[in-house]
């Protein structure tokens, strides 16, 4: 995201590059077990959030997500996110298949918040785990992770 200052000279004042938000670590390959706070998303991938902030009285300390697989709906590729309650979503996150023209698996998500959160996208057959943080107080911004695994079949 860049914010302009409104000048002709369009130059940026602010530059967020989400690769600074953004880690990537191995782990030992698992199942994935949907809960409450945990969505399956094709049957591959495992994703958590945890939300924190100090706004309206928060702790400042992590909090899990509420999750909801948008398959109950027939939708396979995505889930949406609640913090402070189920019925106000918070953020929408979705793995797509890329294999075929890119050879990848590309993780796109968006937050309609300005709290802090931790999302955790988990490719359970590879053991491949990406994390993405928003600090609390700023405005999340939209990713669109195209290399996020490249753990294609």
């Amino acid at each position: 995201m860049r914010i302009f200052t409104g000048s002709e000279s369009l130059s940026p004042i602010v530059s967020f590059d989400y690769a600074n938000n953004f880690a990537q670590s191995s782990v030992q390959p698992y199942t994935c077990v949907p809960s409450d706070t945990v969505t399956c998303i094709g049957g591959r991938f495992e994703v958590k959030v945890d939300y924190f902030t100090t706004q309206g009285g928060g702790d400042g300390l992590p909090h899990p997500a509420q999750g909801i697989p948008l398959s109950q709906i027939g939708i396979d590729r995505g889930s949406i996110y609640s913090f402070f309650n189920p019925t106000n979503p918070e953020m929408i996150v979705k793995v797509l298949d890329a294999c075929g023209p890119f050879d990848k698996y590309w993780v796109f998500f968006s937050a309609v918040t300005n709290v802090g959160y931790d999302l955790t996208v988990t490719d359970t057959v590879a053991g491949i785990r990406n994390e993405y943080h928003n600090n609390d107080r700023s405005p999340a911004p939209p990713v669109q992770h195209t290399a996020a695994f490249d753990t294609c079949p």
